[in-house]
């Protein structure tokens, strides 16, 4: 079983694994709260636009897409000099409420994609599209979170990675998967980082 997966790894296209390093650069950097990090993450998410529509993950294709626009953008956003556009805090009630409508509403969007694209068969009830669909939302909404710099950004963004992980090592993007996992730690050591970054801010008011 361990060669078999050996074997699937070593068949991973060349722009899988492009997509990959450049993502795991762009954590990293996330991680530490540079701005650099949306940089290495618009390389990253053009090419897997690519690579998930390839794949008929026709959502996250999408998310992929608005991902490079939000790189562009927080890219702006964080080399601003104003010390408070990049100061971390918690969701307030507004956007919280921001967050569940961009989910519930990119939700039933990719749906009517996939009912679309699906010509109205019954290939449109099939689980992957419906987990393509939320892994994305979710996604929209944990997007949202980060740009205003609040920590719970993470949480929203690791059901997404719960979620996205069986589904893409289902559609046989085994080293997506990886990846995925790999942002799903990150994600949990960024939470712990924010958040006594946060308790910090607090102390020093």
């Amino acid at each position: 079983m361990l060669a078999d997966l050996i074997q699937q790894f070593k068949a991973t296209q060349p722009i899988e694994w492009f997509a990959f390093s450049f993502a795991i650069l762009q954590v990293i950097f996330a991680y530490f709260n540079k701005s650099i990090n949306f940089l290495f993450g618009a390389i990253s998410v053009c090419l897997y636009t690519y690579i998930f529509f390839e794949y008929s993950l026709l959502a996250e294709s999408i998310l992929n897409a608005y991902y490079f626009i939000v790189s562009i953008y927080g890219l702006i956003l964080w080399n601003r000099k104003q010390a408070e556009e990049t100061q971390i805090r918690k969701a307030s009630s507004i956007n919280w409420q921001i967050t569940v409508l961009i989910i519930a509403s990119s939700f039933v969007a990719f749906l009517c994609v996939y009912y679309y694209k699906k010509s109205h068969s019954a290939a449109f009830f099939e689980l992957t599209n419906f987990a393509d669909a939320l892994v994305a939302s979710l996604a929209f909404g944990g997007t949202f979170l980060l740009l205003k710099r609040n920590i719970e950004t993470w949480i929203v963004l690791n059901i997404s990675n719960l979620i996205a992980m069986p589904l893409q090592w289902n559609k046989g993007l085994y080293l997506t998967s990886v990846l995925t996992f790999i942002l799903f730690s990150v994600a949990v050591a960024a939470w712990f980082r924010w958040r006594c970054e946060l308790l910090e801010l607090k102390r020093n008011e």
